[in-house]
């Protein structure tokens, strides 16, 4: 909590985005019927919140010092965040993770960023190790498919938290709607109230669409973006 108390992303989404990115919440974008209110209860822009576009955390480095102390930490830690130093998908990963790395040495907490080559899942798949930066959206994915990221039979991620796994279980066991919204909004408010990740901003891609070639064309947004189903798109023929 004293991680993501420490970051100030109204600031990230003005500097690196002009303020067009949108409160991410993991595993829970606003306009799933799920949502629930009370996990962004942070006025965004404009003041709004819930999920008209409100933060899951407050920036308040004061209360993520006290926090420290409080865990028994009042000189801070040492600390290790791994990141990918280019990104297809968002040009400015390098800049932004220097920027974390910035506002968590200013509570205490010395940062040492470790940047490669290649998949983030692939290498934090090889060792026992979960600070590390995730650019992408898989909460896209249905809820009871996003936990596969991190729970602990998929031998990555979160492993010492067999909620997840609990949750994912009792998820697949049931093909009732109501009972698969009840348990993510307990899996969701669990995740939030524990601080479980570092969640940023959403940020938007456009997409454009020839008609001369393409009759008609659906977005499917799982958590690689618009770039399978095809079968469904309807090309001109001539």
């Amino acid at each position: 909590m004293a991680l993501n108390l420490a970051i100030n992303r109204a600031e990230i989404n003005q500097v690196f985005f002009q303020n067009e990115g949108f409160p991410l919440v993991d595993y829970f974008p606003p306009w799933r019927n799920d949502f629930k209110d009370s996990w962004a209860p942070v006025p965004g822009l404009n003041g709004k919140t819930g999920k008209e576009g409100g933060w899951p955390y407050p920036y308040d480095p004061a209360r993520a010092k006290q926090l420290l102390t409080e865990a028994g930490y009042p000189n801070g830690f040492d600390t290790e965040l791994w990141a990918t130093p280019t990104s297809a998908a968002v040009l400015e990963q390098a800049e932004i993770v220097e920027t974390i790395k910035k506002y968590w040495e200013a509570i205490g907490v010395r940062t040492k960023l470790t940047f490669f080559d290649g998949s983030l899942t692939v290498k934090a798949r090889q060792v026992d190790s979960h600070n590390w930066t995730f650019f992408s959206a898989p909460s896209l994915d249905p809820i009871c498919v996003a936990p596969s990221f991190s729970w602990h039979e998929g031998g990555v991620g979160y492993i010492e938290y067999d909620e997840v796994s609990t949750f994912k279980k009792a998820c697949d066991a049931s093909a009732d709607s109501q009972e698969r919204i009840r348990l993510a909004h307990g899996f969701g408010d669990w995740w939030i109230a524990n601080a479980i990740s570092v969640p940023l901003v959403w940020v938007f891609n456009d997409g454009y669409v020839n008609p001369a070639i393409v009759a008609e064309y659906k977005v499917n947004m799982v958590h690689m973006g618009p770039i399978r189903y095809h079968e469904y798109t309807k090309a001109v023929m001539k």
